[in-house]
């Protein structure tokens, strides 16, 4: 065996072991590209569902405000999230304190 012949091999190799190379990047390239499409679907998503809720809860707050009885949104630790005009007209800004303190 000469030493051309085992150059002549090696190169091959080498080329070989490159275009595999350039195959698994062109492979992960596309994953990568997938993966991202999908998360871009997702966030499009999120963000309409987002809007979504934002306008649904412009509705909600307009009719409690419309309202011409008292109405309050207390959390599940009696905190007042929400008063209506009708509350804040009787009782003043109301914001956080206990439902307890704020009615007695």
């Amino acid at each position: 065996m000469h030493g051309g012949e085992g150059l002549g091999r090696a190169a091959k190799t080498l080329e070989k072991t490159y275009d595999d190379l350039e195959r698994r990047v062109e492979e992960r390239t596309a994953e990568v590209i997938n993966a991202n499409e999908k998360l871009d679907g997702h966030t499009e998503e999120r963000e309409q569902a987002e809007k979504s809720q934002q306008l649904e809860a412009s509705r909600l707050k307009a009719i409690l405000d419309a309202i011409n009885e008292g109405v309050y949104i207390a959390n599940r630790h009696y905190d007042i999230e929400y008063v209506n005009p009708v509350i804040e007209k009787a009782f003043g800004p109301v914001n956080g304190p206990e439902v307890l303190r704020v009615f007695r």
